[in-house]
C-alpha cells in the first residue's frame, strides 16, 4: 500500500464502508476515524470467533447470549460505516432475541462468511507500517476512570462513551486499547456490572505497566 497519499485515499479502499458520512459522525477528523478502524481491525477477529462459538454451542431455547453479542457486533460495524453489515448484525440480533434458532441459520453462515472477507480486507488495506497511530499519555487513562467508574455505579452510559471516545483517539498498547473497546462494549449493552470490573482491570493495565509515570 501507499506512499504519501492522504488517508481519506485509504479510506476510499475499503470496500462496504461509508466512510464520508462516518467521517462526519467523527467530526470531520481523520485521526480518530483512524484510530476507531484500526483498533476494530485488531479486535473484530475475535468478535467473529465469539459470535461463531455462541451460534455452534446455542440452543433453541435461549439465544440470549449470541443476541448480546450480536447487539455489540452491531454497534461496532455501525461506528467504523459498515451499516450494511451492521444491519444484518441487528436482524440476528432482534431474531435471536426472540429465540428464533431456525431463523438465524438462515442469516448466520452467509454473514459470518461476508464478515471475514470484510475483516481481511480491512486489516490488509491498513497494514501500511509507515502510518502510525498517535500514542497516547496513559495519565489520561488515569484521569478518566472516576467518571468511568461513577457512570457505571449510576447506569449512567452516555457519560462513559463520550469519555470512553475521548479515549479511542490514541492507543496505549494492545491489552489497554483492547479493555477500553471491551468496556465500549459493555456500557453499549447496559451491562454496568461488567463494566465496574473493566473499569479496575484498566486501572491495573495502567499501574502494571507503569505508564502513567509513577
Amino acid at each position: 500500500m501507499p506512499d504519501g497519499r492522504g488517508f481519506t485515499a485509504v479510506l476510499s479502499e475499503i470496500p462496504g464502508i461509508l466512510w464520508e458520512k462516518t467521517l462526519e459522525a467523527f467530526g470531520g477528523s481523520v485521526p480518530i476515524y483512524e484510530k476507531v478502524l484500526r483498533v476494530t481491525a485488531r479486535l473484530l477477529p475475535e468478535n467473529i470467533a465469539r459470535l461463531e462459538d455462541l451460534y455452534e454451542t446455542a440452543v433453541p431455547e435461549s439465544l440470549e447470549l449470541y443476541s448480546l453479542e450480536a447487539h455489540g457486533l452491531k454497534g461496532v460495524l455501525r461506528n467504523i460505516g459498515a451499516y450494511e453489515l451492521g444491519e444484518t448484525s441487528y436482524c440476528l440480533e432482534l431474531l435471536s432475541k426472540e429465540n428464533d434458532l431456525a431463523a438465524c441459520a438462515k442469516i448466520h453462515p452467509g454473514f459470518i462468511r461476508e464478515l471475514t472477507a470484510f475483516s481481511n480486507e480491512l486489516s490488509r488495506i491498513l497494514s501500511d507500517p509507515n502510518r502510525a497511530v498517535k500514542h497516547g499519555d496513559a495519565s489520561g487513562v488515569l484521569k478518566a476512570l472516576p467518571t468511568l467508574m461513577q457512570a457505571a455505579e449510576a447506569f449512567d452510559g452516555d457519560s462513559a462513551l463520550k469519555a470512553l471516545s475521548r479515549l479511542r483517539r490514541f492507543t496505549y498498547g494492545e491489552d489497554i486499547d483492547r479493555t477500553i473497546a471491551d468496556l465500549e462494549n459493555m456500557f453499549e449493552r447496559f451491562a454496568f456490572g461488567e463494566a465496574l470490573k473493566l473499569v479496575e482491570k484498566l486501572r491495573e493495565l495502567v499501574e502494571t505497566n507503569g505508564q502513567h509515570g509513577v
